[in-house]
C-alpha cells in the first residue's frame, strides 16, 4: 500500500528496516550498479476515539423508559450516535432515553481524522402483567381474583387512581364500569365490562283513587327479591299494614279497611336476600 502511494514498483527481494521510526526498504544489486531514492511518509498515530456504552439496563412497568449513561471521546472534532431498539431522544448524545429492550450500540467518531470506535449496551424488558377475574359476591357487590404478575395487588374501579388492597367493590348504577388491577412492581392490566345495578326502585306517591290508575304503592325492581318485607308506617310511627313477596298489589291507602287522609307515610323494606340483607327507608306521599 505504501508503494501505491508513492507511485513507484518496488524490485523483488528488496528488505526493510527500521531505525528511528525512519522506514528504508533495501535492494541488493550487482556492482558496479547503484540507485538512491528516498521519500518522506509522515504516519499518524493517533489512537481511534474512546466509546463504551454503559452499563446494561432493565425496562419495567415502573420504569418504561430509562437513561443510557455512555462515555466516550470528549472533543468537539467528535460526535456520538446511538443506534438499536428504540431511541426516545437524545441519540446523538453520551446520555439517550430509551423505551425498549434490544442491543444499544455507541460510535464515537472523530471527524477531523475520519476514525470511529463503537460499543454496545444490552437493554433487557421485566414485564409481567396480573391478569383478573371478578364474580358477583351479592347484589350489586363484586370480588376481584387477581394472578400472575407479582403479588400482593391493588384495586382501583373507574379510575386509574385511588388504589386500594380491598379486592371487593359495589357498583350504584348500571353501565360500562372499568376494574385495574396493579401489582407490586406497576404493572397494571385493566377490563371494561357492563354490570347491571340492581336497584331496588320506590314511588314518590300514588293516588289510590280507585281509576285503576296508581290505586296501590309498591317497590319496583324486586324480581332479585323474593323474600321482600314491606312495612308500611304513618307519621306517628304507628305500623299501617305490611307485605312481603313481589307483589303487584302493595298497599292502598287503607287502614283496617278505611281510606287514611292525604299526607306523607314512611317505609320500611328488609331485602332478606341471602346476598342482599339491607334495611331501606324512605316515605312516599298519598294524595286523594
Amino acid at each position: 500500500q505504501l508503494f501505491a502511494q508513492l507511485g513507484g514498483t518496488p524490485d523483488i527481494g528488496g528488505t526493510w528496516s527500521n531505525i528511528g521510526n525512519i522506514y528504508t526498504y533495501t535492494v541488493n544489486t550487482t556492482v558496479p550498479c547503484s540507485l538512491t531514492a528516498s521519500a518522506t511518509v509522515t504516519l499518524n498515530t493517533q489512537t481511534a476515539p474512546n466509546a463504551e456504552a454503559g452499563s446494561p439496563g432493565i425496562i419495567s412497568c415502573a420504569l418504561p423508559t430509562i437513561t443510557l449513561n455512555g462515555t466516550g471521546s470528549d472533543s468537539t472534532n467528535v460526535t456520538y450516535l446511538w443506534t438499536g431498539g428504540t431511541i426516545v431522544s437524545g441519540a446523538n448524545t453520551l446520555t439517550p432515553v430509551v423505551s425498549s429492550s434490544g442491543i444499544y450500540t455507541l460510535t464515537v467518531t472523530n471527524i477531523a481524522l475520519g476514525c470511529s470506535s463503537s460499543d454496545t449496551v444490552l437493554v433487557t424488558q421485566d414485564i409481567e402483567t396480573p391478569e383478573f377475574t371478578f364474580s358477583e359476591t351479592a347484589v350489586n357487590q363484586y370480588i376481584i381474583t387477581a394472578y400472575g404478575g407479582k403479588a400482593p395487588y391493588q384495586y382501583s374501579i373507574n379510575t386509574h387512581n385511588n388504589y386500594i388492597s380491598d379486592p371487593n367493590f359495589k357498583i350504584d348504577h348500571s353501565g360500562n364500569h372499568t376494574i385495574y388491577v396493579k401489582d407490586i412492581k406497576g404493572c397494571f392490566s385493566t377490563q371494561t365490562v357492563y354490570l347491571d345495578y340492581a336497584g331496588i326502585e320506590f314511588p314518590k306517591f300514588f293516588s289510590p283513587d280507585g281509576n285503576g290508575s296508581n290505586d296501590y304503592w309498591y317497590p319496583t325492581r324486586i324480581e332479585d327479591y323474593p323474600d321482600l318485607e314491606v312495612l308500611i308506617f304513618d307519621r306517628y310511627q304507628r305500623l299501617i299494614t305490611s307485605f312481603k313477596g313481589n307483589t303487584t298489589m302493595g298497599w292502598d291507602g287503607t287502614y283496617q279497611g278505611k281510606p287514611l287522609p292525604m299526607g306523607d307515610y314512611w317505609y320500611v323494606i328488609k331485602t332478606n336476600n341471602d346476598k342482599d340483607r339491607r334495611e331501606l327507608i324512605g316515605g312516599m306521599t298519598l294524595f286523594r
